[in-house]
């Protein structure tokens, strides 16, 4: 499970309560991380996590660089404009697993759509927020 834009961890530290075997948690904001370490320190998932602490594409194409895969990731960029470009660099790469689900949590006003190697399957409304979902082509 990779969780960009991880905040305190809350979406990741959930996957892990339900058995996700692994967590990897980005995110830049210093204070976020402070607080997303603390997290996994006090509920006892440091040995089922690792926090990486820097920008979101540079962090991206250094777990790639590792051989990191993923089956499950959940971004939710501050800024819309952010969405594409992250869509890009994890199809383009080496990231997801065959029929990785990405999951993109957005404003309902800036819908972002297929990209690369990943598919648009569904999309949930809740209010002003959005869910779309995509799959790898692998699927």
């Amino acid at each position: 499970m990779l969780d960009l834009y991880a905040g305190t961890g809350a979406l990741g530290l959930e996957a892990l309560s339900r058995g996700a075997r692994r967590a990897v948690f980005v995110e830049r904001d210093h204070g976020a991380l402070v607080a997303l370490r603390r997290n996994l320190r006090e509920l006892g998932l440091e040995d089922r996590s690792s926090v990486v602490g820097a920008e979101v594409c540079a962090a991206l194409r250094r777990l790639a660089s590792t051989g990191e895969q993923f089956s499950w990731v959940f971004l939710d960029p501050p800024y819309a404009k952010e969405t594409e470009g992250v869509l890009a660099e994890l199809s383009g790469g080496e990231l997801l697993t065959p029929c990785a689900v990405v999951i993109v949590e957005h404003d309902r006003r800036h819908q972002p759509g297929s990209v690369g190697g990943l598919f648009l399957t569904d999309r949930r409304h809740y209010g002003d927020t959005e869910l779309s979902f995509f799959r790898s082509s692998d699927s």
